[in-house]
């Protein structure tokens, strides 16, 4: 979705990708719970998604089987480059 979001060329480098490829096993570096729920509480939708850049870093938050009461994981996905906008693709809002 982030790539969706944001288009293919403006990454400068998607840091889970190699951990998604398997040319690497370091995905505990970038994925992690920190505890908090920050997307919807409501009952659904059934999967939640949320997004965050950070100083050039693209943040989000996943949470599958949400209404059942699953944790929240964080992604660091990857750094933009400087002039990267996103609207690619519209992601919902979290209420």
């Amino acid at each position: 979705m982030m790539v969706a979001d944001f288009g293919l060329d403006n990454w400068e480098e998607v840091y889970v990708l190699p951990s998604i490829m398997g040319k690497s096993d370091d995905s505990g570096r970038w994925v992690g719970c920190d505890g908090k729920r920050k997307l919807s509480s409501l009952p659904l939708p059934l999967h939640g998604i949320g997004r965050e850049v950070v100083n050039g870093e693209v943040i989000t938050r996943v949470c599958l089987f949400a209404q059942f009461g699953a944790p929240e994981y964080v992604v660091v996905v990857g750094r933009l480059k400087p002039n990267a906008q996103p609207g690619q693709f519209p992601m919902p809002r979290n209420r």
